[in-house]
């Protein structure tokens, strides 16, 4: 039986391996002009290849984009596009998202037209880790770690208590 950090690595290797199909063979899909929805299929089909039996991944759930669950309220994973860098509200939808449901792993990526790289926010209770994923290499990068005031309405912002580089 693996622990939360294994299955969350496991579970972060299926959406980086998603995102590599989305933006390999999914390219001209991008370009166009698409919706949230339109993605976040594909990403749900490509993670669902991967996931285990007894894994079910719905989108549009919960105020999620994207949950993988077992649909007796234990969810693995949650989550949240942007097609530009992600809002205060974005930011803080996924962390409330994050903090009212529990999930194993929470994560918001943005697809930033004309980059190289989609940038991957990682919610947890104390802290978000910034992640850039290249696009040309398919490697992804920790950019930096923003750990959070639990007493401070900011927190809901991301707002930063103190900034780690990595």
């Amino acid at each position: 039986m693996k622990g939360k950090r294994e299955e969350n690595i496991d579970t972060f290797g299926y959406f980086k391996g998603a995102l590599k199909r989305l933006f390999k063979y999914d390219e001209e899909l991008l370009e166009m002009k698409y919706r949230k929805e339109t993605v976040i299929n594909r990403i749900s089909l490509y993670m669902s290849e991967s996931l285990e039996e007894g894994n079910n991944v719905d989108t549009s759930i919960l105020g999620a984009d994207l949950v993988i669950w077992d649909r007796k309220g234990n969810i693995d994973f949650a989550l949240f596009l942007s097609k530009d860098y992600l809002s205060e509200e974005g930011k803080r939808k996924a962390r409330a998202f994050h903090l009212a449901y529990k999930p194993n792993l929470t994560l918001a990526f943005s697809i930033l037209k004309e980059k190289d790289y989609v940038l991957i926010y990682r919610c947890e209770k104390d802290y978000v880790d910034y992640i850039h994923y290249n696009l040309d290499s398919f490697e992804d990068r920790m950019l930096k770690r923003v750990l959070l005031d639990e007493d401070s309405k900011e927190s809901l912002l991301f707002s930063p208590k103190k900034k780690t580089k990595t």
